[in-house]
């Protein structure tokens, strides 16, 4: 049951319990702030941009400095929660970004089990969680290989086996043995679509790969699925 939307200010809730609840029944009441429906993208007032800002940086994205100031760091976090609530990847905060935001929860890694820190890649979402402590600390947007410029990028666990500062032609390259031979790199890359565009590499954005790079070291463990 839900109140519906609610005028700015103090309200009240009454509960009532009746005799046919049983004995030690609990009811719950849940609060949240809810911010309406979004009037118009382009009327986006910067203390609406820094509540986005906000949520996203709480749910784990990167949207850069919180300063309500819609710049490419911020379409680049959105694209990242779009992709990640499976919805149309183009960065704006239109009204179902708006709506999403309220009430999305922060991702969720699949190997909550494994050795700190570990890193994982879903090639279905295009997107990289970099996790620790069993839980999500940055999801950030990547584009993975291209069979038709390249190879698609392998499914698997993999373990980092080389991390250097080269700024070129890899940004901050972190190298990956995917198979004898054969090895990718999780690295920084100008341009990051939102589908798989790379020769079988793992791209980030500049500014998120200089958060990555020092978090995860040789040894770490890297599952792509």
């Amino acid at each position: 049951w839900s109140t519906g939307p609610l005028m700015p200010g103090t309200h009240s809730l009454t509960i009532s319990v009746s005799e046919a609840n049983p004995a030690g029944a609990t009811v719950n009441v849940d609060a949240f702030d809810i911010r309406g429906s979004l009037p118009s993208p382009a009327a986006l007032t910067s203390s609406e941009i820094r509540w986005v800002e906000q949520r996203l940086a709480d749910l784990s994205y990167r949207p850069g400095a919180i300063d309500g100031i819609i710049d490419a760091q911020t379409r680049s976090a959105v694209t990242a929660f779009e992709k990640w609530e499976v919805l149309t990847r183009d960065g704006t905060i239109d009204p179902v970004v708006w709506t999403k935001l309220q009430l999305a929860k922060r991702p969720t890694p699949t190997k909550a089990g494994a050795t700190n820190p570990w890193v994982e890649v879903n090639k279905a979402k295009q997107v990289l969680l970099l996790c620790r402590g069993g839980k999500v600390i940055w999801t950030v947007p990547v584009s993975t290989g291209n069979a038709n410029v390249g190879v698609i990028t392998p499914s698997g666990t993999f373990t980092i086996f080389s991390k250097t500062w080269d700024i070129s032609p890899c940004y901050l390259p972190l190298a990956v043995t995917v198979y004898q031979g054969a090895t990718i790199a999780i690295h920084g890359y100008p341009k990051v679509p939102t589908y798989p565009a790379s020769h079988g590499c793992i791209r980030t954005q500049l500014w998120d790969q200089d958060v990555i790079h020092p978090l995860v070291g040789v040894g770490t463990k890297v599952y792509i699925y």
